[in-house]
């Protein structure tokens, strides 16, 4: 019996009817392998009658390569401006770590002296070594959120709880809205849904909007220095954050002009945190935009997909 050559299945599918779309890897005449995009479109007669197919193939392998290139370069100069924005936060940081590690100075002294008196006072010494143990926690989560922010790794997409990452930012960023006088307020939404994405670089761009905020604050002649940051759902289900200050705001006309390479009004800035921030949000299948608030200030909105997109 003759050997029969069983049909590819999206040929089989194409026969049937349905338009197919695909990408594969493809052999090429010097040996090597190309990445192409290809549609099998269904060739239709006017009795209904599948006569065929017709192939639409497209080289993409180029494309493909140039894709993953802006890629590469966008998590690098992402990781850079994290390590740059640490550098600034250092010493709020060190304070932010110095007041436990203060307290377990302090509990451990006390615990001792409760149990080398002539009457032990176990009560005491117990309720010490819990304080101790919760600063010690404490301690633990600030290097954590430091080293998330500082490794360098490949952009890992998983689901993100958006409330736990801007408590996250903002606990990091404690000590420097207290030594800058900044009033922080989190008003954060029961169920909001988690969006799917890297969740260092998420937090990431809340830093770099937080901090923005916190500078625009400082470096102006106001009296009221206050920060909110908001999350809610969206109308298509979509989580949101508001990051809003009480700041000189943008210019009302171009308040995008923000997102351009290079603009800051920082004395020593780069200009980069927020363009890298958008391309990051944009990467995530979200938006980020600006807004000049009318009573003054400014809100940067950030909107994400509730699962999350590929980019």
């Amino acid at each position: 019996m003759r050997h029969i050559k069983q049909l590819d299945p999206k040929a089989e599918t194409a026969l049937s009817g349905q338009t197919v779309t695909f990408e594969a890897y493809v052999p090429f005449p010097n040996g090597k392998q190309r990445q192409v995009h290809a549609t099998y479109v269904p060739h239709i007669n006017e009795d209904a009658e599948v006569l065929g197919f017709f192939a639409l193939v497209r080289d993409i392998t180029e494309q493909v390569r140039t894709e993953e290139e802006v890629r590469r370069n966008r998590d690098e100069l992402a990781h850079v401006l994290r390590v740059a924005t640490m550098g600034e936060l250092a010493t709020s940081v060190a304070h932010e770590l110095n007041q436990p590690l203060s307290a377990i100075a302090a509990n451990s002294q006390a615990a001792r002296r409760f149990l080398a008196a002539d009457r032990p006072n176990t009560e005491e010494a117990i309720d010490a070594l819990t304080d101790i143990t919760s600063d010690a926690k404490r301690a633990g989560n600030v290097i954590r959120r430091m080293r998330d922010l500082l490794i360098k790794r490949q952009l890992q997409r998983e689901p993100v709880d958006v409330n736990e990452a801007v408590s996250n930012v903002a606990g990091l960023l404690h000590s420097d809205a207290v030594s800058r006088q900044v009033t922080v307020t989190l008003d954060l939404a029961d169920e909001l849904p988690t969006t799917s994405g890297d969740r260092t670089q998420l937090e990431q761009v809340i830093l770099n909007l937080m901090v923005n905020a916190f500078e625009a604050m400082t470096s102006s002649e106001i009296d009221r220095r206050e920060l909110v940051v908001r999350t809610f759902i969206g109308d298509a289900g979509s989580a949101e954050i508001t990051v809003s200050d009480t700041g000189p705001g943008f210019h009302p006309g171009r308040p995008d002009n923000v997102f351009e390479p290079f603009v800051t009004t920082k004395a020593n800035g780069l200009g980069m945190g927020l363009p890298i921030s958008r391309s990051i949000i944009d990467a995530h299948g979200g938006r980020l935009e600006a807004v000049h608030n009318p009573d003054g200030g400014a809100t940067l909105h950030i909107t994400l997909p509730a699962g999350g997109e590929d980019s």
